[in-house]
């Protein structure tokens, strides 16, 4: 999230950046899984979950870079976050339980939302296309995380590394064809910032299947989510002095509280 402020902040063209970036996921996962002989099988399913993750993600992320643009990076991050909540409708319509807090922290969504929407001053950037781009990114990264649940629903976490592998390449794919089509070539500044991007994304996804692997999700998924909005907000208005209104600030309380309601199992 820095590394896409600061690249925005130069003016770095975004579909070379984003390029780079799934280049340099796919590049050090796979070299990930060779080191550690995690290599494994795939099948259909696997594919086609990739394909429809990989896509996702890459408009997704496209998305939230324009919305970066247009309105607070830690309130767009925050929103995103929020995305959690769709793999866990997808779950109950799956057949599993909901929990009493898990109920109500997916009824605080919308709410929260709503608030982190809200600007006192009219003249600030256009509120409908932010908020546009960030819902369309919200309902694509749940897609994504869909995906993951999918993943262990059907028996396949057998076959992570390959799917992880093949959604990066996907992306790779996507962004590398939008670019060739634009006849864009990158530049040194989005060559490097994707670099830096897909390192942080690569090394937090390796890091991220394994504390899935040693750690309960009751305890994993409200560290890692709260922690990185908590960051994300802290470091914004002392970086780039992004400063939040009241309601903003309520909602995005809510939105900690939901995150960790949510992942209550």
């Amino acid at each position: 999230m820095f590394v896409y402020k600061a690249a925005l902040t130069a003016n770095a063209r975004r579909l070379p950046m984003l390029a780079v970036e799934r280049l340099t996921i796919a590049i050090l996962v796979c070299i990930y899984v060779l080191v550690t002989s995690e290599a494994d099988s795939h099948g259909s399913e696997i594919v086609i979950l990739a394909l429809v993750g990989g896509v996702s993600v890459a408009v997704s992320r496209l998305l939230l870079l324009t919305a970066m643009r247009l309105g607070p990076a830690g309130l767009s991050w925050t929103i995103l976050n929020l995305s959690i909540c769709l793999p866990v409708l997808f779950s109950i319509a799956w057949g599993e339980r909901p929990t009493a807090w898990q109920i109500s922290g997916l009824l605080l969504v919308p709410v929260c939302i709503v608030l982190m929407g809200h600007r006192n001053d009219p003249g600030q950037a256009t509120t409908r296309g932010w908020l546009l781009c960030i819902l369309t990114s919200f309902l694509l990264q749940g897609i994504v995380g869909t995906t993951f649940t999918l993943v262990k629903e059907l028996d396949l976490a057998a076959s992570r590394y390959m799917f992880i592998l093949l959604l990066n390449f996907v992306g790779v794919v996507v962004f590398a064809g939008a670019t060739a089509a634009r006849s864009v070539v990158p530049q040194r500044l989005e060559v490097w910032r994707g670099i830096q991007s897909g390192l942080c994304f690569s090394v937090s996804t390796i890091f991220w299947i394994e504390a899935i692997m040693l750690l309960p999700g009751i305890v994993f998924f409200p560290i890692a989510t709260v922690s990185g909005v908590i960051l994300t907000i802290v470091i914004m208005r002392v970086a780039w002095d992004e400063r939040l209104n009241p309601s903003q600030l309520c909602g995005l309380a809510l939105a900690v509280a939901a995150i960790v309601m949510i992942s209550v199992a």
